[in-house]
């Protein structure tokens, strides 16, 4: 048997060895065999080495590998090289050769009449064929195909197209996605009523949206490729140029940045811009995006809020009060700088607490203050007011006239937060303390006048009817009072008056009340007794303080005093009745003899009295 003879240069594998194709001799065809001989042997490995090529070809190229011949008819024949794509365009699993209408078979019909009529142009130019269509196959909803062949003559002249047909559904699937995007992207740039810019690497304008344009006052084509400089003023421009640069420096995002300008019309406004670096996938800056918002109206209400403010601050420190601003909610207070200062403390003295509040009211004043608060809250009224006791930093107490108003209410109408203010009235209560006193009270003796006397008897017998009590009534006239009055004049005895109404004033309970009703004469209210004895005891000790001689003006002088008693219920149940029988019997007793009392029930006129 023959030597195979050796190969000079065998084909590599993994690429097609020399003459492979469907077109190629020995491919099933053409007519004849080939004898068998050296050259045949080589021919049979070479169509073996292509068959692996081809099976591996098939086997991992997400495609399809073709050839397409025309025939002198017109008539194109298409043959299948390999690739997963093959029964996608007519091909049977033996790869036989097919004509266009079946590789064309499964083409869109949208798309299948210019997939035709471009395959046709690059026949007939003999050019190369590009062409990106639509499958439709019952698997599958979308699969989208990109062909291309090119042409090369062969030997004896004819020309023969190879091509790629590639699965590019993926990256359709993404450029729409990516479409999409983008025109969401521009529709949220377009319809965003602020303006909004992209720059490139030289501050030249990219893209702006109608609200940039009508800013500046420009139709979007004349900015569009512009800078700055060609686009705003001056001063604008240098300024936005100088942030650009900045920004394009270190990266950094620029927020917040306000300013003052005038804008495309005219209009004097105020803008709040931000501006950060645009980034490729690789992390390079390649532009900036910024956005600019129109906060005129912020900073006017801002301007006349700080107004307001610096009116009512005055308003408030010209008055003296202190504010202080309550969430019901949380029960977080604040106190002003004023309102603490009105006690004595510094700012950092006093917390910011409700408690802080309770521990400097008087404890006296703080059940009652506490209750006027909740029933403002239970009368839903939106104003508050009550006067209280508070604590100095010095310990002494001030008085406090505190006024709240409901600002803020829920959805039922309860309160959520309270502002109000405190205002130092304690010389205001001193004033009033002063002018009751004196309107209350005798001014040369400071006993309780006849008005304070009648209000204290009123209270003396309400109390008495509601524990079963007695009470007391008497009525004193001094004796012998006259022969100072002539012996040293008017000025001796009201210095007469003084010492007497002091020495009587020590022998009476706390309780005990002892007024000056006119003249030299006195009422005693001697509430809750338990008989006429305890009165006449008490009276007896007014008479002997007042038996023992007083000195006026280097002269001594002996008074007494005149008393008439009388006893409520029994002697009277109303205070007219009362002091009325009691200065009856007082006259009775100076007609007795003087210095002595007299009981309003023993007198011969208290029977029809």
């Amino acid at each position: 048997m023959a030597k195979m003879p050796q190969e000079k240069h065998p084909p590599t594998e993994g690429s097609p060895p020399n003459g492979t194709g469907a077109f190629a001799p020995g491919n099933g065809v053409q007519d004849g065999d080939e004898a068998f001989c050296p050259a045949a042997l080589r021919g049979i490995s070479q169509r073996i080495m292509k068959d692996r090529w081809i099976e591996s070809l098939s086997a991992n190229l997400h495609g399809l590998l073709f050839q397409v011949r025309r025939a002198p008819s017109g008539k194109d024949l298409i043959a299948c090289i390999g690739g997963t794509l093959a029964s996608y365009f007519g091909f049977s699993p033996d790869n036989a050769p097919v004509d266009r209408d079946a590789f064309f078979r499964n083409v869109s019909p949208g798309d299948l009449p210019g997939v035709v009529r471009s395959f046709d142009e690059a026949m007939e130019k003999k050019s190369t064929w590009r062409c990106e269509f639509r499958l439709e196959l019952p698997e599958r909803r979308r699969f989208f195909v990109e062909g291309t062949a090119s042409p090369t003559e062969e030997p004896e002249g004819s020309l023969l197209w190879h091509g790629f047909l590639a699965d590019v559904t993926e990256r359709k699937d993404l450029e729409e996605r990516l479409k999409d995007q983008l025109e969401l992207q521009e529709q949220i740039f377009a319809t965003i009523p602020v303006p909004l810019v992209l720059k490139d690497h030289s501050s030249r304008f990219l893209q702006v949206n109608e609200a940039f344009a009508d800013f500046v006052n420009k139709p979007r084509e004349d900015i569009l490729g512009k800078g700055p400089h060609e686009v705003f003023g001056p001063e604008l421009a240098e300024l936005v140029f100088r942030e650009d640069r900045e920004i394009l420096r270190t990266g950094e995002t620029k927020m917040d940045l306000e300013r003052r300008v005038t804008d495309g019309h005219g209009r004097l406004m105020w803008l709040k811009s931000y501006k950060g670096p645009i980034r490729n996938s690789r992390g390079e800056i390649v532009g900036i995006v910024g956005g600019n918002m129109d906060i005129s109206a912020v900073k006017d209400a801002e301007e006349a809020l700080r107004e307001s403010e610096a009116r009512w601050k005055f308003a408030l420190e010209g008055s003296g009060a202190g504010v202080w601003d309550l969430d019901v909610r949380t029960g977080d207070i604040f106190f002003s700088k004023q309102w603490k200062a009105l006690l004595g403390y510094e700012d950092h003295e006093v917390r910011n607490s409700l408690e802080e509040w309770k521990r400097l009211i008087h404890p006296d004043d703080a059940e009652g203050t506490f209750r006027q608060i909740e029933l403002t809250h239970e009368k839903n009224l939106d104003v508050c007011t009550a006067e209280f006791r508070m604590k100095r930093k010095n310990g002494e107490w001030a008085w406090i006239l505190g006024m709240g108003k409901v600002v803020e209410r829920d959805g039922d109408g309860k309160p959520l937060r309270v502002i109000g203010t405190h205002t130092d009235i304690t010389e205001r209560k001193n004033a009033e303390k002063i002018i009751f006193h004196q309107a209350t009270h005798d001014a040369l003796t400071d006993l309780a006048n006849r008005s304070l006397f009648n209000d204290r008897l009123e209270m003396a017998m309400a109390e008495a009817r509601r524990c079963g009590k007695k009470i007391g009534v008497t009525f004193l006239d001094l004796d012998n009072f006259k022969k100072v009055n002539d012996a040293l004049g008017h000025s001796a005895g009201d210095m007469l008056l003084v010492s007497a109404a002091e020495r009587m004033r020590r022998t009476l309970r706390d309780t005990d009340t002892l007024a000056r009703i006119g003249g030299d004469e006195f009422a005693f209210l001697f509430p809750l007794v338990e008989d006429r004895a305890e009165v006449e005891a008490v009276a007896a000790r007014i008479l002997e303080t007042l038996s023992a001689p007083f000195i006026i003006e280097g002269r001594e002088f002996t008074i007494s005093g005149s008393m008439g008693i009388c006893l409520f219920p029994e002697d009277g149940g109303d205070a007219q009745t009362l002091m009325k029988r009691a200065d009856m019997a007082m006259y009775e007793a100076k007609r007795a003899g003087k210095n002595t009392w007299r009981h309003w029930a023993g007198l011969p006129c208290s029977v029809n009295g």
